[in-house]
């Protein structure tokens, strides 16, 4: 279930503006990746924020992907806050 959430949050972001032409499971690490963090980090908004924008930056680079810190924590939150829901 947490994958279902954690998929769609991050594909309607779609922080690199892959959609509609890139495969369905583009960001399928970094969503494995979000849900490890979910389970081994302090669920913080700023913690697991900082480690999405981590992620994205040491994959796409900065040069490709260009989301703030700040956008990073928002998705963050709603991840978060998503997962409390179910």
């Amino acid at each position: 279930m947490i994958h279902i959430l954690v998929k769609k949050i991050i594909d309607d972001w779609d922080p690199i503006d892959l959609f509609p032409y890139a495969p369905e499971d583009e960001y399928e690490e970094e969503i494995k990746q979000i849900e490890h963090c979910m389970v081994n980090c302090s669920l913080e908004k700023d913690n697991l924020g900082k480690e999405i924008y981590k992620m994205f930056r040491r994959r796409f680079g900065s040069d490709i992907f260009t989301e703030s810190l700040e956008s990073c924590i928002d998705i963050a939150n709603k991840i978060l806050n998503a997962s409390r829901d179910n």
